[in-house]
């Protein structure tokens, strides 16, 4: 009795008429069925769950590289804006340099700083620090240290731009206290062209010998109207090298030349503005085409006109022309 208690029992009919089945289990076999069933069912319940935890965080993963994608992007964007504001100050500084060579002011000091491939050398010593950091390739750099140098950047920015504002300030009062001085400085381009030949030591295009060359020539159209580049007393004239000529003495020893023009628009012992149209481009004297041969002298001693032009304009017009003027004749 005690042995058959120790057994469960199972009766299997197949039919009505058929013989039926009978089996029997150890209660303990049974019971260790039932542990091994319930323990797969909470394994398999437990892979479930997690599977679906892991589609959640899947989704989660996904958008979080979105995110990472666009914040990346954002901070490529704002690596390439303070790129152009560093070109920006650095082209102020260039300005706020000629300025102050023209007013005769002293040069800004600078402040400690150090040297980056991103400012040109040529700024040192012109009224603001170098930024700290080249952020030409951010992409080279770790999430953190690309933070740091956007911080670093942005600082000497805000550094750079005080600096700047001071020093065009300090600029504004002197031009307010020397407008007379300012209208007499040549300033601007007196005709639209491009440069076939700049200042200093050239090859002669008649004698083929090594020349220094006092001014620039800036070709454009026969008839071109030439303006005053300052204000000035005029004189004219005629010689077999600058052909027909017109002279500006703006003062303090100061003077400019044009030559090889068709006509002068003014005469000899007239006041003129900047501005003012004094005569028109031209081919005379020696001469390989129509173009202006444009001189500044202080003094006697002839100087770089393009140190005093502020106007942009005459190099825009110039960079049109730069693929075409390679092969040119210079025109003397």
């Amino acid at each position: 009795m005690k042995k058959e208690q120790e057994f469960y029992t199972i009766l299997v009919l197949p039919g009505q008429t058929a013989h039926p089945y009978r089996f029997s289990i150890r209660k303990k076999t049974c019971l260790w069925l039932v542990g091994f069933c319930a323990t797969v069912a909470l394994i398999s319940g437990g892979l479930f769950v997690d599977y679906f935890a892991m589609l959640g965080r899947m989704a989660d993963l996904s958008h979080l590289r979105h995110q990472t994608a666009t914040q990346q992007a954002q901070i490529q964007n704002f690596v390439e804006e303070i790129d152009q504001l560093q070109k920006q100050m650095a082209q102020l500084s260039e300005l706020d340099r000629k300025v102050r060579a023209i007013t005769d002011m002293e040069v800004a000091p600078t402040d400690a700083a150090t040297p980056s491939a991103s400012v040109p050398s040529s700024e040192v010593g012109l009224g603001g620090p170098e930024p700290p950091v080249d952020l030409a390739a951010p992409t080279a750099a770790s999430g953190a240290g690309l933070l740091s140098s956007i911080g670093q950047n942005l600082k000497w920015l805000q550094t750079t731009a005080q600096n700047r504002q001071q020093s065009l300030r300090a600029l504004v009062d002197a031009a307010e206290a020397q407008k007379s001085q300012w209208a007499a400085t040549p300033s601007i381009w007196p005709v639209q062209g491009w440069t076939s030949s700049g200042f200093g030591q050239r090859l002669s295009p008649f004698t083929g010998l090594q020349t220094l060359h006092n001014g620039i020539d800036i070709v454009a159209a026969a008839g071109e109207p030439i303006i005053a580049p300052a204000a000035g007393l005029v004189s004219t004239g005629t010689d077999t090298s600058l052909g027909n000529y017109v002279t500006i003495d703006h003062g303090r020893g100061m003077k400019t030349y044009f030559g090889h023009l068709t006509r002068a628009a003014v005469a000899t012992g007239q006041r003129v503005e900047r501005g003012v149209v004094i005569g028109y481009v031209g081919n005379t004297g020696l001469s390989t085409g129509p173009h202006l041969h444009y001189e500044i002298q202080v003094n006697g001693r002839p100087v770089n006109p393009t140190k005093y032009i502020l106007d942009e304009r005459g190099t825009v017009a110039r960079s049109t022309a730069a693929s075409d003027a390679k092969n040119a004749q210079p025109r003397l």
